[in-house]
């Protein structure tokens, strides 16, 4: 039987045991430390308990004190986030963007840089605030709900081309990177390197845009400037350049109507650019110098244009008309070219060039208003028929019908009709030589034409700067009023002293030379004197000339030679 039932009272409880840690005895602090760890034990499965609860009554909804773009959606279930997320996308697309950076920044709108908010996944992104991470951070964030503002981020999708370039243009202190090229050297293509710019960075300012949009509207931020690289590196134009060698080697061959030739190597080296594509670096041709180099190669027009010209008939004049001609090249050669070079097969094929119209140099009407409708001068000299020189004479006169001597222009026989040939139809025949011996030449006999114009001219009342009298006399010409001819002198020049245009007109027969000048009549001449004297054995001879105006004015001129009294005899 225990001491209840003997005594009827308890036993008296045992004293309690003391832990002693020291002489001075207390309480032993591994007891206190457990009693520490048992609290805080308590303490955390308290605040896991609430968060928990708290966590459970928020299931669905976004977490306490979340902020979108500066606006509460703290508590709203998904429609009234979708609505709000809605709303700051709208307000996006007019927002202003603010860029301070030194040495000045810029503004822009959000939809110039192509910003805008990714509806679907900033609403994911709001509800996943505070409930991402470990446990304890996930506490963490909830516990500092009570008292602190959570932001949620704002996921934004940008246009990185429009980006780039509202950048690019905005910023006032940009240096803009310098893209790989191609240059020739040693005549060769190569590459040369690009330089790095410097300036507000597309990739900065997107980065500090996505930091800014949680803090709301306007966005506001801050960036540094940056080195820009070039978008393409050396490598890339050295593509380029081995490219524009194989398709420039050999020079460019180009057609234009039936001629073809070659645009030198070194010419087409210098034709191909390197031009920063949206995605790589591409060879184009810029051959807008090319006019200058086909004109070199292809200086005469394919088919000559043929100028408003002059007819008589029955001694009254009449206007034929002008005659476009066509050479190269049309304005679209450059294109032909340009496109050819980087699509041709093969490196001999010929670019056929577009040829263009050449008009004639004198038009119709400018022809009418030369004034050429009367005749204001002629001569004729006779010789015998058959004889070779007849052949020179006649060749020469079909050579010279029809030319214009504008007004204030000279004439020349030899810059008109070039060196006696027996190409351009002439034969030998007799003339007399520097050293006044009788002779044969090819065009000989054509002194006798060059009498008979400059004695047309002498009546015309037209200048004469240039002539020279035949060394002997030759009696089918007038005495001291002629002139011989030889290539490449000496040379008869006929100057056009009028307001009017001169027409030559020669004719012929089997036996005669007539020249006829056709204009308006402005001036006449007329032989009013001849003096003759010796110089040694040889007789100097001047003719004078009085020229009569319309205008009632008269001049007076003269004319001087030498004959020598016989065959070899030369005067000096």
């Amino acid at each position: 039987m225990d001491q209840l039932e003997a005594t009827g009272r308890p036993p008296a409880a045992p004293a309690p045991r003391r832990f002693l840690t020291g002489p001075g005895g207390g309480p032993d602090r591994r007891q206190q430390a457990v009693r520490g760890l048992m609290m805080a034990t308590v303490a955390i499965g308290v605040v896991v308990g609430v968060w928990g609860v708290d966590m459970g009554a928020h299931q669905g909804r976004v977490g306490r004190n979340v902020t979108l773009g500066g606006t509460s959606v703290a508590g709203m279930k998904l429609p009234a986030l979708d609505a709000a997320v809605a709303d700051l996308a709208a307000r996006y697309k007019t927002a202003d963007v603010i860029v301070d950076a030194p040495d000045g920044g810029f503004q822009a709108t959000a939809s110039d840089l192509g910003l805008s908010v990714v509806e679907g996944r900033t609403a994911a992104a709001a509800l996943r605030v505070g409930r991402t991470g470990n446990p304890a951070a996930r506490i963490w964030s909830w516990a500092r709900s009570f008292v602190a503002e959570q932001r949620a981020p704002v996921r934004i999708q940008v246009d990185q081309k429009a980006m780039a370039r509202i950048v690019a243009e905005r910023d006032p202190k940009r240096t803009a990177p310098v893209e790989p090229s191609l240059a020739v050297k040693d005549d060769k293509v190569v590459a040369k390197a690009g330089e790095p710019g410097r300036g507000i960075s597309g990739p900065s300012v997107l980065a500090a845009l996505v930091k800014a949009g949680p803090k709301g509207l306007p966005l506001q931020i801050s960036v540094d400037r940056d080195t820009i690289p070039t978008r393409f590196s050396i490598d890339d134009a050295r593509m380029l350049a081995d490219r524009a060698e194989a398709l420039s080697a050999g020079g460019l061959p180009v057609t234009a109507g039936p001629t073809t030739a070659t645009v030198p190597a070194s010419v087409v080296r210098g034709w191909f650019r390197a031009a920063a594509g949206e995605d790589a670096l591409k060879l184009v041709v810029d051959a807008s110098d090319a006019p200058d180099e086909l004109a070199d190669l292809f200086p005469k027009p394919v088919v000559a244009p043929v100028d408003a010209g002059f007819a008589v008939s029955g001694g009254k004049v009449s206007v034929t008309p002008a005659k476009a001609g066509s050479g190269c090249c049309a304005a679209g050669a450059v294109g032909a070219i340009q496109s050819a070079l980087l699509t041709r097969s093969a490196a001999d094929t010929a670019v056929n060039l577009p040829l263009k119209s050449v008009a004639a140099a004198r038009d119709d009407d400018a022809a009418r208003k030369l004034g050429i409708i009367e005749p204001i001068g002629s001569f004729t000299t006779n010789h015998a028929a058959g004889e070779p020189r007849v052949k020179n004479i006649h060749r020469i006169a079909d050579i010279i019908q029809g030319a214009v001597i504008a007004p204030g222009a000279t004439f020349s026989i030899n810059d008109f009709v070039g060196r006696r040939t027996i190409a351009n139809g002439f034969v030998s025949a007799p003339v007399i030589d520097e050293n006044y011996n009788f002779t044969e030449d090819v065009g000989g006999g054509i002194s006798q034409f060059a009498t008979t114009i400059f004695n047309a001219a002498f009546f015309a009342g037209l200048d004469i700067p240039s002539y020279f009298m035949h060394g002997i006399y030759i009696s089918r010409y007038p005495y001291g009023r002629e002139s011989t001819i030889s290539f490449p002198g000496p040379d008869v020049r006929i100057r056009n002293n009028t307001p009017y245009g001169v027409l030559i007109w020669p004719t012929y027969t089997e036996t005669s030379i007539t020249v006829t000048m056709y204009s308006t009549k402005y001036v006449s001449g007329e032989q009013t004197g001849q003096t003759k004297e010796m110089k040694g054995v040889c007789t100097a001879v001047t003719t004078e000339r009085t020229r009569t105006y319309v205008d009632g004015r008269k001049t007076i001129d003269r004319f001087s030679g030498l004959y020598s009294p016989e065959e070899g005899v030369k005067c000096e």
